[in-house]
């Protein structure tokens, strides 16, 4: 009968050295995991809180009407922010907001250097909102509001039925401004853009744009279809007739060849 007794003893002897090894592995894995964290801990402090790598320079590039301090404010970076720790994607979102911008580029240049590369929107024309004035985009959005004593761009636009209300950074999706838009553009487009200043586009719909120019007694009708084919053929007709054209209300460009001009 002893046999058996020294056999079950062995057993749990060996039992019990299998479960402090294994306690004795989790116990050292533990305790070089808290050295790691704690050693890296200790460095992402020292990165963050030493002096060498805050920004020193923020450099703003590709601006024309926005001014730096404009820019570099909108970022929120400052001269107290430390380069490793800067998201790019996140200064561009908030430099991005301004009305102004249509894109910002960041670039990190180690060690202290941050770069943000703006494409600003350019000012197109002019949309009428409630006797207020506000430049806009090619794509329809607001730029800013202009005062009554300042320089607009373009035509003024005006729609039918009127806006309420609009604020810079608003994006107007009518389809009938994006419509007069393109009208505009390609009329910019032609040779007799030169010596006809345009004053107004009124927007009533997409197959109804009336475009009133200084110097001309009568509208010029756009609609839908392809503008520069309508703003080629009023070129054409322009230059034959040496701007002379018999029309007293208007010259409708919506029939194709066929102008009609009443």
């Amino acid at each position: 009968m002893k046999p058996p007794t020294l056999h079950r003893k062995t057993y749990k002897l060996r039992k019990y050295r299998l479960v402090f090894s294994y306690v004795s592995s989790a116990i050292r894995f533990l305790v070089v995991c808290a050295l790691l964290w704690g050693g890296g801990y200790a460095f992402s402090r020292y990165l963050r809180e030493s002096g060498h790598y805050c920004i020193q320079k923020i450099s703003v590039s590709g601006i024309e009407i926005l001014t730096p301090e404009a820019v570099i404010q909108a970022s929120n970076v400052t001269k107290a922010d430390n380069i490793l720790f800067l998201d790019p994607r996140e200064i561009a979102a908030r430099v991005e907001k301004l009305p102004r911008v249509k894109t910002c580029a960041v670039t990190r240049i180690f060690p202290d250097v941050v770069s943000l590369s703006v494409i600003e929107r350019d000012a197109v024309a002019t949309l009428i909102v409630n006797n207020r004035t506000f430049e806009i985009d090619e794509s329809g959005y607001v730029l800013e509001e202009v005062m009554p004593d300042g320089h607009y761009c373009g035509p003024l636009i005006t729609l039918h039925p009127p806006l309420n209300l609009v604020a810079p950074g608003e994006k107007i999706d009518r389809p009938e401004l994006i419509r007069a838009l393109a009208v505009w553009d390609a009329f910019s487009k032609t040779s007799i853009s030169g010596d006809i200043a345009v004053s107004e586009l009124a927007v009533y719909n997409e197959n109804d744009i009336r475009m009133y120019c200084d110097g001309v007694p009568f509208e010029l009708r756009w609609g839908r279809g392809n503008s520069e084919t309508q703003a080629r053929r009023l070129e054409i007709l322009w230059k034959e007739l040496a701007g002379c054209v018999p029309c007293v209300e208007y010259l409708d460009l919506r029939f194709g060849r066929d102008l009609a001009c009443k």
